[in-house]
C-alpha cells in the first residue's frame, strides 16, 4: 500500500466536501454549479467542468476518489 502524502490528504479532503455539496445539489434538482466548485474541481485536475450538471460530475468525483 502507497503510503499517502498529506497534499494527496488534503486534495482527497477537498474532493470529498466538494462531491458531498454534488450530492446535495443532486437532491434538491439543482444544476447550477457554483464558479468556486468548478475552480476547486479545475484545481484538482478535472477538465471541462464549467456548464456541468452535478449527475455528470459526481461520477468523475468517484472516479478519482476511489482510484486514490
Amino acid at each position: 500500500m502507497v503510503s499517502k502524502t498529506p497534499r494527496l490528504l488534503r486534495q482527497l479532503s477537498e474532493l470529498d466536501r466538494v462531491l458531498d455539496y454534488l450530492e446535495r445539489m443532486n437532491l434538491h434538482d439543482r444544476t447550477d454549479v457554483s464558479m468556486t466548485v468548478t475552480d476547486l474541481l479545475q484545481a484538482s485536475g478535472f477538465a471541462e467542468t464549467q456548464d456541468r450538471e452535478p449527475t455528470v460530475l459526481i461520477p468523475r468525483v468517484l472516479d478519482v476518489c476511489g482510484a486514490s
